[in-house]
């Protein structure tokens, strides 16, 4: 299965990179007009400088997990992509994943994993085809553990 570089820029980085100026903007406007009220008190205090945190707070713990992973990819190519072979060891959702589009017979829209591969993680834009114990080839971006492609490396199944 191939994943699209421009698919986990756009949705990975791009998205909640505008996503986050947008919330830093709006509350520095807040903090600003509390400023400029020259309101006095704890409450005053409080709700200016606050609400703007709890919202910044709030939205970094739905980005970061995501972030971690797709930050790299200001410095990263298809073209620096390497490729190993490896052993499915644990496949679980990515916390607050964007929503990925594929192409794909059931449905195109998926959530990222996160699949383990002889003890690292990788970020999976769709884990979807993957079994634990599955050996793998994948080709992968190097900084941010990003999965581009894998492939069978040769059948679980057993004949007997």
């Amino acid at each position: 299965m191939t994943f699209s570089y421009n698919s986990y820029l756009r949705a990975g980085l791009y998205v909640p990179a505008a996503s986050l100026l947008f919330v830093l903007c709006i509350a520095v406007y807040w903090i600003v007009m509390h400023i400029k009220k020259r309101e006095r008190g704890t409450w005053a205090i409080a709700k200016g400088i606050g609400i703007p945190l709890i919202a910044i707070i709030l939205f970094l713990s739905g980005t970061i997990p995501t972030l971690k992973y797709t930050v790299y990819l200001v410095n990263e190519k298809p073209e620096d992509s390497i490729q190993f072979t490896g052993n499915v060891e644990a496949i679980r959702e990515a916390v607050s994943s964007p929503r990925y589009h594929v192409s794909d017979e059931d449905s195109n829209i998926v959530r990222a994993s996160i699949v383990k591969l002889d003890g690292n993680d990788y970020y999976f834009m769709t884990a979807k085809g993957l079994n634990i114990g599955d050996s793998i080839i994948v080709t992968y971006l190097p900084k941010s553990r990003i999965a581009l492609s894998w492939n069978r490396a040769f059948s679980t199944v057993d004949n007997d």
